[in-house]
């Protein structure tokens, strides 16, 4: 288990966790995952001498065998903003009885992503122990996927790519925005998506890296118009996230057919970058360099909030992050084989369309493996122009 790697670079004879996506990173827990309630309904404990331990609101639900469940606890049966100090008082409980029953009430125990008011409670329950941050060391090793990782990482990714070929179908003069997302909804739950992690399906101006990611709306579609479209799936826990706008209502004019297939080919030369042995920001460097050969050199067009692309996994966001080396700093990790990138690269310009002269955005991304040799797309919806 990779995580054991982080006890040990850290000395730490324990890791608490408590994000949902660690959890199942250690344990192998299937677990319900809800935006909903200021709530936690899990956690678990790994020791540096033992197999993980899982805590959690719903005993089991979704814990493979062989993974050790806690059973001396109390529910903490309060999911409401207003008892939220009684919540972190309650797991505070469990946490002490637990670390109590393993002996690691004076050892030294990292903590991940642990909501204040609970970190609070506990400092006051165990008081000869010292509590460490984990959780950069932890995204670190998640960051090279497993052949089991890996092969959920396929399966969410042709889920996306099944879940958007259905949102082109639905294209036409007419619908609305919140249309084209329900097809592409619908698919991806028929296909096992356990939720929807965002919903960028925007027309127009509404495309911009201005917006980013508006709420759906009830604005038809219009000739001469692109769409954006960019989700993802969630499959057994893993994300899938891809990117594009090269679907017209009807024919694109001349300006945006040019534009769109610069960027293309800018995307093709970055991707070139992705290989084992390479530093991240060397992919960010490909693509500078690629947009200032194409003529985009006011970076504003295509470098409004930074980053050029990400790691995907049980996260959406996670490392590596496709940035400047001055911007990475310690960050700027060397790829390997395993590692699961986003490159999303975008172009935003003045369009001289007769339908609007406003703000066109242009944008692809893709799930993409690093191999032994160099990159494989997992997602493998075709760029080509489509009307």
């Amino acid at each position: 288990m990779n995580a054991r790697q982080v006890l040990n670079h850290l000395n730490l004879d324990a890791m608490l966790l408590t994000a949902w996506d660690n959890i199942q990173y250690v344990t192998d827990a299937k677990l319900y995952k809800s935006m909903d309630l200021y709530s936690d309904y899990y956690a678990a404990v790994l020791r540096s001498d033992g197999q993980p331990i899982f805590v959690g609101v719903i005993p089991g639900a979704g814990v493979p065998e062989g993974v050790e469940i806690f059973e001396g606890w109390e529910p903490c049966s309060r999911f409401f903003p207003g008892q939220l100090d009684q919540q972190a008082e309650g797991w505070a409980k469990i946490f002490e009885r637990l670390l109590g029953r393993l002996g690691l009430l004076e050892s030294r125990i990292g903590l991940d992503y642990m909501p204040f008011a609970m970190y609070e409670k506990l400092k006051k329950r165990v008081t000869s122990a010292t509590f460490l941050p984990c959780l950069d060391q932890l995204l670190i090793v998640r960051a090279v996927k497993n052949e089991e990782e890996i092969k959920l990482a396929r399966n969410a990714a042709k889920v996306v790519d099944a879940a958007i070929e259905a949102g082109f179908k639905a294209i036409k003069p007419g619908v609305t925005e919140r249309q084209v997302f329900s097809k592409i909804a619908e698919k991806l739950f028929e296909l096992g998506s356990e939720m929807l992690p965002w919903s960028a399906v925007c027309r127009g101006p509404r495309a911009s890296r201005e917006t980013m990611y508006p709420t759906l709306s009830e604005r038809r579609l219009r000739r001469g118009e692109n769409l954006r479209i960019d989700v993802g799936a969630v499959a057994d826990g893993y994300h899938s996230d891809i990117m594009r706008t090269n679907t017209y209502v009807q024919a694109p004019d001349p300006k945006n057919k040019a534009v769109y297939e610069s960027l293309l080919a800018i995307y093709e030369q970055t991707l070139k970058a992705i290989k084992p042995g390479a530093k991240v920001s060397s992919v960010y460097d490909a693509a500078v360099e690629s947009y200032k050969e194409a003529g985009y050199r006011d970076d504003s067009l295509w470098t409004k909030h930074g980053s050029l692309g990400h790691g995907v996994g049980l996260k959406a966001l996670e490392f590596p992050i496709i940035d400047s080396k001055e911007e990475l700093g310690q960050l700027d990790m060397e790829l390997k084989p395993g590692m699961i990138l986003c490159p999303e690269l975008t172009i935003g310009y003045k369009t001289f369309s007769s339908v609007d002269d406003t703000q066109a955005f242009f944008g692809l991304e893709d799930v993409t493996l690093v191999t032994e040799t160099g990159y494989e797309l997992l997602t493998r919806v075709s760029k080509d122009l489509k009307r």
